[in-house]
């Protein structure tokens, strides 16, 4: 199935409401109950399984000033979100406790990331790859109308809100385009970040056909990554696989070059590394993290007697598990962050997050009762949650992974 087109699957069974827009965590009309997860948690956006609309892409950023910023897009049947993509964009003033929706338009996958005094947004708009630019908070922004205001590369282009990297006096971002190829978009950190010809792109690459199988046959959504040992740069990638736990590592030999490491160790254990992953690093404990939906035991067996599939991993998302490494090859799970109790319709997915002090935030696609009917699936999500992982570096009195 072709990647631009996998959102838009026709159901074949659907009820429409009328007049249905988007709800934040204000409105009264919504009642979701979530008690059972535990950790600090507020709505910041809602979109009604009936509306059609289903919550993509969660991103989130921290200003100077304390202000968080979160960021969603639309899929599903009734968001055409290749000719008419939506973006939507809200603040909090009062570190996520309640949220104000602050701009609307169009861009899909897109990530926010702080730079130089303004905020950007990079990510994809009709298949092409575009970024904007705020200087007011997120409350307005550039329109990428050529190639010198943020019309980065014309194509179709995929990615997902993985992180930005800041590293030898340039700024990195994963992508893919075509068919899944993978690709890193590079810029020097003193250039203009709206002019696509200050960008520069390694070959896109596609995932080997040697290392195809029914256990895995793609890549998406990578992390540009810097190991700090040797200052190399590698893209990890989350792997379309029946299992949970594989990852692609490949290296950025220099801008503009790719080389696979080694056609056997190509692949790295990354716990819960068949959906969406983000990588940062911490200079504290000199640790890579992760948040991944990796699946304890005990949910893999209640997904496996309620569908008869041992392999139904991919669509299994409700336990956001904290990951670390200290060489970015070898991982394991630290503690379970949140989650929720019924891995068959809940989900807290494509997180994406920031460290905020001693606490990781987090923005969430999430699928939940919201007291009036279930997300229409766990991959279709009808919420954007934020979340608060308090003092993250410490794994006492978390819940143990097992």
């Amino acid at each position: 199935m072709n990647v631009f087109d996998r959102y838009s699957l026709k159901l074949s069974v659907y009820i429409c409401a009328a007049s249905l827009s988007l709800l934040c965590s204000s409105n009264a009309e919504i009642k979701p109950d979530f008690s059972p997860v535990k950790g600090e948690l507020s709505v910041i956006a809602h979109s009604p399984a009936s509306s059609g609309k289903y919550i993509g892409s969660p991103s989130i950023c921290i200003l100077p000033d304390g202000t968080y910023v979160a960021s969603h897009d639309y899929f599903g049947p009734k968001a055409d979100h290749v000719k008419s993509p939506e973006t939507v964009v809200y603040r909090s003033t009062d570190k996520g406790k309640t949220w104000e929706k602050a701009a609307e338009f169009p861009m899909f996958w897109g990530g926010l990331f702080y730079h130089k005094d303004a905020l950007y947004i990079m990510g994809t708009c009709r298949g092409d790859c575009v970024i904007r630019k705020s200087t007011d908070g997120g409350k307005t922004w550039t329109e990428p109308t050529n190639t010198s205001n943020g019309l980065i590369r014309k194509g179709r282009y995929h990615t997902s809100t993985t992180n930005v990297l800041f590293a030898q006096g340039r700024i990195w971002r994963a992508m893919e385009v075509d068919n899944l190829m993978l690709c890193v978009f590079s810029i020097p950190e003193n250039k203009d970040l709206l002019n696509g010809a200050n960008w520069e792109r390694t070959k896109p690459i596609e995932f080997p056909q040697e290392l195809k199988s029914k256990i895995h046959n793609a890549w998406l959504e990578g992390n540009a990554v810097e190991r700090v040992a040797d200052g190399k740069i590698f893209n990890i990638l989350r792997v379309n696989s029946t299992t949970d736990d594989i990852a692609a590592m490949v290296e950025v030999e220099s801008i503009g070059m790719f080389e696979v490491i080694n056609k056997n160790s190509l692949f790295i254990r990354l716990p819960g590394a068949c959906k969406k992953f983000t990588i940062h690093y911490d200079p504290e404990t000199k640790k890579y993290f992760s948040l991944t939906n990796w699946i304890p035991e005990s949910m893999r067996c209640v997904v496996k007697e309620a569908t008869g599939n041992p392999y139904g991993v991919e669509r299994t998302r409700n336990t956001v598990a904290v990951a670390s490494s200290t060489d970015l090859e070898n991982w394991k799970v630290d503690y379970i962050a949140f989650q929720g109790p019924d891995p068959l319709t809940q989900a807290f997915q494509y997180v994406d997050w920031a460290f905020d002090g001693d606490d990781i935030v987090v923005a969430s696609r999430t699928s939940w009762f919201d007291g009036e009917a279930q997300a229409h699936s766990t991959h279709d999500a009808n919420f954007l949650t934020f979340h608060r992982i308090k003092d993250f570096r410490k794994s006492s009195g978390k819940q143990k992974a097992k």
